[in-house]
């Protein structure tokens, strides 16, 4: 959910279902073992 505040309060921007990772913000733990994990799901799917 994309939620923006205003003047006037909180507002729901976008209901996304196809959410997005940012490189240096979902990453900030788990560093490269975030991505090599997720290209690793990839991978073994694309390989089934």
């Amino acid at each position: 959910i994309d939620i923006k505040e205003t003047d006037h309060g909180f507002i729901v921007m976008e209901v996304n279902d196809n959410p997005n990772l940012d490189h240096g913000v979902e990453d900030q733990v788990g560093k490269d073992e975030i991505w090599t994990r997720l290209l690793q799901w990839f991978v073994k799917r694309i390989d089934a």
